[in-house]
């Protein structure tokens, strides 16, 4: 229940092959963070792979991190499905500044990755994005990601918080 995934809060994870690992969130959804690799961290990923999985989640929710405050650089997500109620993306739900230095989504490739809401937060508007649902990062790069396959996310950013400096 609450902050859920694979591998726990603060671990940084690199070089690194998950397949057919499935993390579901159960209990309240407003303080819930999903995701395969971390959930609620401030880490730094770098060359995992995360293929025929799954993670299903509240409030935050992604594929490699649920919440995060580092760089999530050179994944690769392929055929898998990320579900969230309410800041949804392919990499990360829901990403702000380092405290580790620049925060940046970069070089990461999904293949055949379903993003997508379910079961809306009440009150809410669904915020999703291929590559990051919500970013919040005044200093940063989301750049260099790739996309393939079709999704219900329509912006490789689903929303950018007023200040950020991202290059798409």
């Amino acid at each position: 229940t609450g902050n859920v995934a694979f591998f726990g809060n603060g671990v940084s994870v690199k070089n690194v092959t998950l397949d057919n690992i499935h993390v579901t969130a159960t209990g309240n959804p407003e303080n819930q963070c999903a995701g395969i690799v971390s959930s609620d961290a401030n880490t730094n990923i770098e060359n995992v792979i995360v293929k025929n999985s799954s993670v299903v989640g509240g409030k935050y929710t992604g594929a490699i991190v649920g919440y995060n405050y580092g760089s999530i650089t050179n994944c690769t997500v392929l055929n898998c499905t990320v579900s969230g109620q309410y800041k949804v993306g392919g990499v990360v739900g829901y990403i702000c500044n380092s405290n580790n230095g620049e925060t940046c989504v970069t070089g990461n490739k999904l293949t055949n990755v379903n993003v997508k809401a379910e079961n809306v937060l009440t009150g809410k508007t669904a915020i999703i994005g291929k590559f990051v649902g919500n970013w919040n990062a005044t200093v940063g790069t989301c750049n260099d990601n790739i996309f393939s396959g079709t999704t219900e996310a329509i912006n490789n950013i689903g929303k950018t918080e007023s200040g950020c400096t991202v290059t798409e």
